[in-house]
């Protein structure tokens, strides 16, 4: 077990995820200076009821990503834009709201790992998928991605196709608190299935691409 402070956002980050942040909270910009000075991670949570700008929300779902500061720009004011990317999941047991910021008790909660062979064979079907998605968006978006950089390790490719999927957030949600990386990985290429049929439809049928389900979340 270990304390950690807690970004609450409308946002999930998976393991190995890059995610800008424009911190502008005092709560925030107090709590990034910390982990700044002290080079420690924070821990990003979706909220479940409220908002994220609420003091204390209503409810936050307890499974999240720790996120490590690798980038940070200061503003006038105290605000920064930072860069963070995902390191490993952790599960909420306890609050404090003792400091400005929220702080959870949190236990790592690293996804259970399937077989080798079992893994690699669920993400060979995954891929194609991943590809085929992200050509209809460069379609629709006009621009280009570089499927070469897609990662080779089955864990990696697996989290950032769960990353990228333009869905909600408590879709994302569900696939970061699966139990483990096979059950993930499957899940993400069902989703995928769905998600590359109604785009190339919507493309078909000369629909513009914000008025579909894959506006970012």
């Amino acid at each position: 077990m270990q304390e950690l402070p807690l970004f609450l956002l409308q946002t999930v980050l998976f393991p190995g995820a890059p995610l800008d942040l424009y911190v502008f909270e005092d709560r925030y910009k107090q709590m990034i200076r910390e982990c700044v000075d002290e080079h420690r991670p924070f821990g990003i949570v979706l909220v479940e009821q409220g908002t994220e700008t609420d003091d204390v929300p209503d409810a936050i779902y307890t499974v999240g990503c720790m996120a490590q500061i690798v980038q940070v720009e200061p503003l006038s004011e105290g605000r920064m834009n930072i860069v963070v990317v995902g390191t490993e999941r952790f599960r909420v047991t306890a609050l404090s709201y003792e400091r400005p910021y929220l702080v959870g008790l949190v236990e790592l909660y690293p996804f259970a790992n399937p077989t080798p062979a079992a893994l690699t064979t669920a993400v060979k079907r995954l891929r194609p998928w991943l590809a085929r998605y992200l050509k209809a968006l460069a379609t629709a978006n006009r621009f280009t991605f570089d499927l070469s950089q897609l990662p080779d390790d089955p864990a990696a490719l697996t989290f950032l196709a769960a990353y990228l999927l333009q869905i909600p957030p408590e879709q994302k949600q569900e696939l970061l608190s699966l139990p483990n990386l096979l059950a993930l990985v499957r899940d993400t290429e069902a989703l995928y299935r769905r998600e590359v049929t109604l785009l190339e439809a919507q493309q078909i049928r000369g629909i513009p691409e914000q008025q579909g389900p894959f506006s970012a979340n």
